[in-house]
Parts: structure tokens; sequence; C-alpha cells
């Protein structure tokens, strides 16, 4: 079956896209494994200059910027293209059908980023290097660990394709059950959020279910949260695999990943983003050893650039990791993390459902923060935004993910405080917490 996917893919990419997958993974992968670092430099200075430019020249919000100065354009944030939305547009792809990616993470401020063909090929060339690193291989099974919804779904054919298994990241007993059941060879691969999967093995080692998930996954690769040395050495006991954390965003796509089990850094995605480490409280750049604001710059999206975007996480990076003007590693990220809740029955509930279903909102909330203070009452506030909120709808959808007898109290601000990241945290689970 694994050699029937991985003709399937590379077949469909020649014939139907001209081998341009192909390409675009032996493009990066020549980055991504080139040990000198001038070449690597130059590379990435010259794909800088190529989206810096064509900025200037076709982003109205970017016009004023001068393309030889990256320091001349401004950073931005998910407010600011919120509220500048059709001037980060290309112009060249008006009434062109893009793809559209939501994105909210540990913000609350949801909104959409659009995908030019190019960016969705050097995503999924990205996708498969890193993944490969870790063990995967084109046709094993990769269990994708998330809030699945109807707006996310991924059709048959493409679940055939690739292997993706679509994986529901609350560990409810009949989750982990299903789970167990599908993890059938020993061919296969997560991708989970960390307080997703750290749920499903505690809920399978106290259920006495260690012996069946043992030895039956190659890799697991985290993403989105934090992953500690305590929840790593867990997960390692628990499913006896590497554990490594990835560092990405529907923004961007992966911009580091962990290579190594016994380091803390994570090797910049230099073959598609340019990264800074910028001070907490000005836009100079950090010096080695200190916390400071992780700013990204992709190369491939040229139907809406993303230039010098605050993603709203703190890293720091050490002396060997920056290379002249290009960071090319960085320490552990902090700002990345999220509650899980609990239904009225006690069942946990990802913070990521909640994640999707204020998705549908987006015209009428600006940001939001849900406050669970127990199993049957939960402070939703909100920032408004232009459209009338429909209050009915959203407490009956609400109603209906965390269960009969929960009590919502619509709380709408003017404002909701940041973390010291500059994120709002959303997502905030009182219960059992002194």
């Amino acid at each position: 079956m694994t050699n029937i996917r991985e003709i399937g893919f590379w077949l469909s990419d020649t014939l139907l896209k001209g081998g341009r997958s192909k390409e675009e993974i032996n493009r990066q992968k020549e980055i991504l494994t080139n040990k000198n670092p001038e070449e690597v430099y130059l590379a990435q200075v010259s794909m800088l200059q190529s989206i810096l430019k064509l900025a200037v020249s076709e982003i109205p919000f970017y016009k004023n910027c001068d393309w030889k100065d990256l320091t001349s354009f401004p950073i931005v944030n998910k407010d600011v293209i919120k509220g500048n939305y059709e001037s980060f547009q290309n112009l060249k792809y008006d009434g062109i059908a893009l793809k559209t990616h939501h994105t909210s993470g540990s913000t609350g401020t949801p909104f959409f980023i659009k995908y030019s063909p190019q960016k969705i090929t050097a995503n999924h060339a990205s996708l498969i290097l890193h993944n490969s690193e870790q063990g995967y291989s084109l046709g094993d099974k990769l269990y994708y660990f998330r809030a699945w919804n109807k707006s996310n779904q991924y059709s048959p054919l493409k679940r055939f394709i690739t292997g993706l298994r679509m994986q529901d990241a609350t560990a409810s007993d009949k989750n982990v059950d299903s789970f167990i059941r599908r993890l059938k060879g020993k061919n296969n691969v997560l991708l989970v959020y960390v307080s997703a999967l750290v749920s499903y093995a505690k809920n399978i080692v106290q259920r006495g279910k260690t012996e069946k998930v043992k030895g039956k996954v190659k890799a697991i690769i985290t993403g989105s949260e934090v992953l500690t040395d305590r929840d790593r050495a867990f997960l390692y006991s628990v499913f006896e695999c590497p554990v490594m954390s990835r560092y990405s965003n529907e923004e961007n796509g992966i911009i580091a990943q962990q290579v190594s089990m016994q380091t803390s850094s994570f090797r910049v995605n230099t073959p598609c983003v340019w990264v800074e480490i910028l001070k907490m409280d000005s836009d100079e750049p950090a010096a080695p050893g200190e916390m400071g604001r992780i700013v990204v710059t992709d190369f491939q999206n040229d139907a809406m650039p993303i230039i010098r975007y605050d993603t709203g996480d703190l890293s720091s990076y050490d002396k060997g990791g920056k290379y002249k003007d290009s960071i090319v590693s960085i320490n552990n990220i902090d700002g990345r993390a999220i509650d899980m809740l609990c239904s009225t029955s006690g069942e946990q509930i990802s913070g990521y459902h909640v994640n999707n279903l204020m998705a549908d909102y987006m015209d009428s909330i600006s940001t939001y923060q849900l406050l669970q203070k127990s199993l049957h009452d939960l402070d939703l506030k909100y920032v408004p935004n232009a459209s009338q909120l429909d209050t009915k709808k959203l407490l009956n959808d609400l109603q209906h993910l965390f269960g009969e007898g929960v009590n919502i109290n619509l709380i709408e601000v003017e404002d909701i405080p940041l973390l010291r990241s500059g994120k709002r945290r959303y997502i905030i689970n009182e219960i059992n917490k002194a």
C-alpha cells in the first residue's frame, strides 16, 4: 500500500503539476542540507530581495518601502493585517480564486491568509521534507490530531493518497479507543498538539492499554504548543519513539523544527522564511541569549506577502545561531499554550474546538476570551466587530459543544489584556486551579 501511495503522489505531481512538487522539494532540500553557511545565506538574501521587490511594486501596503532595506518595512501583526486587509493583496490575483487559511492560534484574533499556488507548493514540499527527517515516508499513515469540522475536512481521495488520518484532538474514551483500533502496523507518524496527545497518553496509561500502542509509532511531531522536557519524557515512555517539536503557523507554514531530542534548539526553515528576534520594547535586534519577539518574513506567498510579521511568540538565539544578519536556529519558543476544557459530563474538550467554532463569528467578534469557571459555568468576553452578533446562535453553538446544563455569560468588553508575549490568552480553564 505504501508503494501505491508513493507512486500515486509522484505520478499526480508529474501529470497534473508538471513536477513542481518534486522540483520544490529538491530546491528546499539543497538549502536545508547545505553545510556551507555562506551559500545558504546568499540563497536566503536572494529570496528575501525577491519578495521585498515584489511587495513594493505589487502590494499597496508596502508601496513606500525600500526593497533594498528590510528595516524600512514596518512590523505587522494580525491586527494590522485585519485593519488593512485589502492593502495586503497582490492586485495581479484580483478575481482569481485563491486558497485561504484560517488562523487564530492562541491570540483569539481570527483572520484569513490567502495562499498563492507557489506558496501551496512550497508548504507541501516543506511538510514532506520536515516529516521525512523524523522518519516519515510518503505512504506512511500520518495521524493528524486537531479539532475537525466541515470546513477543514480532507477529501477521501486526498486522505488515501497522503495516508492522512483525521483524529479528533479530544481525548474521550471513544476517541482514544478509535485511535488504538486504527493504529495498525508500524508505519505510523503522529502530528499533534502536545496537550491533546498528553491527554490521550494519560487515558491510555490509566486504562491499561499501553501495550497496544508501544512499537507502533515511528515518530511524534508536536506543534502549536510548547513541548516541555516532562511531556516529552512522558510521551516517549508511552509510545517509545522520537518526540520532536515543530514551530509553525497558518500564516507562514513551518518556521523551525527540532532535529534532535538531545537539544532544545530549533533549526530555522531557511528555504522558506527569514527570522528576526527583536527586543521586547523596541524593533531593534535582540542580543544573543536575550529573550525577544519572533518576527518572520515569508519568501513564498506572492499573493499576500507576510513581511516582518510579529508572531506573538518569544524566543532567543545563541551566538552560533546567527550567520551575519540571518538567524538560522532559535531556542525554545515561549507564548504557545492552550488550556484543555471540560464538558458538563466531565469529558475533555480541546480548546481548538472553540477556535473552530468562533471562526464562524469573525464578522461579529474581533477578539475573545473564554473562561471556564466550573463544569457548568463559562464566561465569554468578546470585543465586538462591525456586524451584529447573533447571540442566540452563539449560545446554542457553545451549549452544543459543552453539553446540557452549561451556563454561559456573554460579556462585551472594549479590550482583552495581552500576555507578555503580545498575545491574548483566549482559553482559560480555572477548574481545580487554586
